[in-house]
């Protein structure tokens, strides 16, 4: 009977913990997560060859969650962040990488965008 009673008991505090945490899980990308979903690109994006399906499924991904203005002035500032702060990175390398994975992007990847007009 204690089991039982442990396990509603859990339930209820499962099911409060994901009630209260699905704002935030639905906000903003954080550049955290960004980074998180491209790591598997960092090889290619320093020395070409073939992109990984790591890398795509995590570009596939990305692109996904760039379904709000806020997420995409989000994913856009962290991108530009990363090309700054990642040693190597060749911007013409980054601004294929879409089309090598078969993903329509809804701005071009580059240093030019204006992260803030992308609505």
């Amino acid at each position: 009977m204690a089991k039982s009673f442990f396990g509603v008991k859990f339930l209820c505090v499962a099911i409060m913990v994901m009630v209260i945490a699905a704002p935030v899980v639905n906000g903003d990308i954080t550049c955290s997560q960004v980074n998180n979903i491209l790591s598997s690109c960092v090889n290619y994006l320093r020395n070409g060859g073939s992109v990984s399906t790591d890398c795509c499924n995590g570009v596939k991904s990305l692109n996904a969650q760039a379904n709000t203005s806020s997420n995409r002035q989000s994913i856009c500032k962290c991108l530009k962040d990363s090309y700054k702060s990642v040693k190597g990175i060749k911007s013409d390398l980054a601004s294929g990488l879409p089309s090598k994975c078969n993903v329509k992007t809804p701005s071009p990847i580059s240093l030019s965008v204006n992260c803030t007009n992308l609505l």
